[in-house]
């Protein structure tokens, strides 16, 4: 089979593909992987590599849709060089696009902002497809349908940037001060008296207060990973990242979002996490009794810190958690929290190989 793909492949530009980066993922799917679903996989790369705008854009205007959130999927496509540009009311359709000005970038649409009708936004899109919106109230009186909490969630994504009047506040802060003052009712007479002009007393947001944001009102963020404002504190606990954590045969401390969890019934009680971090993301097997004793932290926690075995080509030895076990609590931003597993190696159980051959897997097993 890989043969005659490789021949078909040679009398067309995709041969470079198949030669590289495509026949691994072929090799390691192809004992269970039907001819069809193959042929899928072998396009959707093809895509990715030469199309990855229009190919992140089709899949965030298709959502729900698949394994993966939309963060993990926009976080996927900048570390594979995909440039974004964040919900702006002056250039944002009701749907994601993609811009081109020499690079080709994907500008994130109004359906990603939580709250905003779908109504709503298509009117904003049509209203500014006839005239740019030139002020807070300008775009208040030629959308009268947008409610308080949909002009704020625009403001807090900064969306609304570039419509206050003084420089100072086209922030987030600035521009949802604004925006409440803009709701305020003014009579048709007083309207063209009234002071767009007083600058608002609010600070611009921190970082993790931006991603917090972007987060509470979209569900993703093209900035900063999460991950990056624990990176100090983990690296103080010794975890690694996702980059430099595939070594074979070591006991390693990683640590990450958890954007995955799986218990299939055919696994007998194993659990199956993925973590993500801001250069990657690791697979997880934990061991049905450890999964019982660290039931919340696993179910619930949205950050993980594990300490297991690794094998970076395929899983064979499980671990037992040890008699000392340590938990700790990081919040630098709202509702984030990390628990602390650890685990050793002991002799491998070779009847669960198929289970586990999956690479990059860590492993945290039961007593």
């Amino acid at each position: 089979m890989r043969s005659k793909l490789a021949q078909r492949a040679a009398r067309t530009e995709i041969s470079v593909l198949v030669n590289g980066e495509l026949r691994a993922p072929a090799a390691g799917s192809q004992l269970f992987s039907h001819p069809q679903s193959q042929a899928h996989r072998l396009c959707q790369r093809y895509l990715k590599c030469h199309y990855l705008a229009a190919f992140t854009v089709a899949i965030l205007n298709n959502q729900p849709m698949g394994f993966y959130s939309p963060a993990t999927l926009v976080k996927d496509a900048q570390r594979h060089g995909q440039r974004f540009r964040p919900v702006d009311i002056l250039h944002s359709d009701f749907r994601c696009t993609v811009e081109s000005d020499g690079s080709k970038y994907v500008r994130l649409g109004l359906n990603y902002v939580r709250g905003l009708t779908s109504a709503t936004a298509q009117h904003i899109e049509a209203e500014r497809r006839l005239a740019p919106f030139t002020s807070m109230r300008d775009l208040v009186r030629r959308i009268p349908e947008l409610q308080k909490n949909e002009i704020a969630a625009l403001a807090e994504l900064g969306a609304l940037n570039a419509l206050p009047k003084e420089k100072s506040d086209r922030h987030r802060r600035g521009a949802l001060w604004q925006s409440q003052l803009a709701l305020q009712p003014v009579g048709e007479l007083l309207e063209p008296a009234t002071d767009d002009g007083i600058a608002s007393p609010l600070t611009p947001m921190t970082d993790p207060q931006r991603t917090y944001a972007d987060f509470s009102n979209s569900g993703l963020t093209i900035g900063r990973h999460p991950m990056t404002h624990h990176r100090e504190q983990v690296r103080a606990l010794g975890a690694l990242d996702a980059a430099k954590a595939q070594r074979d045969g070591m006991i390693l401390t990683i640590a990450g979002c958890v954007i995955t969890r799986q218990s299939p019934g055919a696994a007998k009680g194993f659990v199956f996490l993925t973590l993500e971090d801001e250069t990657g993301v690791v697979n997880v097997i934990v061991q049905p009794a450890l999964y019982d004793h660290y039931r919340d932290a696993c179910s619930n926690a949205p950050y993980l810190i594990i300490k297991a075995f690794c094998k970076a080509s395929a899983v064979w030895s499980l671990l037992k958690r040890e008699r000392s076990t340590n938990s700790t609590s990081l919040k630098p931003l709202s509702c984030s929290r990390m628990t602390f597993i650890r685990g050793t190696p002991q002799m491998p159980l070779i009847h669960w190989r198929e289970l586990l051959q999956h690479k990059g897997c860590y492993v945290v097993s039961s007593p």
